[in-house]
């Protein structure tokens, strides 16, 4: 989902200083196969602080 997409359908967003970047990457290598690393990675940095 984009940014966009979730201010508008949630009213959160992922706060992008609260994901490790290694550990984001590793997720996104994964992800085709199995995406659960990635979903809870991204759902513990969303935040409803949109500015």
């Amino acid at each position: 989902m984009t940014e966009h997409m979730l201010m508008k359908n949630i009213q959160q967003i992922i706060d992008w200083s609260l994901v490790d970047a290694m550990n984001y990457l590793q997720a996104m290598e994964t992800s085709p196969v199995n995406n659960l690393k990635l979903d809870t990675l991204l759902k513990r940095a969303l935040t409803d602080n949109i500015q």
